[in-house]
Order: C-alpha cells, then structure tokens, then sequence
C-alpha cells in the first residue's frame, strides 16, 4: 500500500498504484479503503468503469 501511494505521489494519473492499492486494502478486509482507491482508478481511467461494479 506505501508503494502504492509513494507512486501515485510521483506520478498521480498511475491508475495502476491506484487498482493495486484497492485490491490490498480488499486482501485486508478494509472495504473502505479498498472502495476509494477503486474510485480513484475510475475517476483516473473512465475506461475502468466495469470495476465499479
């Protein structure tokens, strides 16, 4: 997750630290977290849309 976040501080348009980062926190069982960097995701690649669902 520092990873993660240490990338999308450099490079904020990095959809892929942003997906990553919301499958760790789904692995930790931190829905919440996991739905915000999902969000995120989307909001940096519309094209993601399908993981909204």
């Amino acid at each position: 997750i520092q990873d993660c976040r240490t990338v999308l501080a450099m490079q904020p348009h990095h959809f892929g630290a942003a997906s990553g980062m919301g499958l760790c926190y789904l692995m930790l069982h931190n829905e919440a977290e996991a739905i915000e960097a999902f969000e995120l995701s989307v909001r940096i690649n519309p094209a993601l849309s399908n993981i909204a669902r």
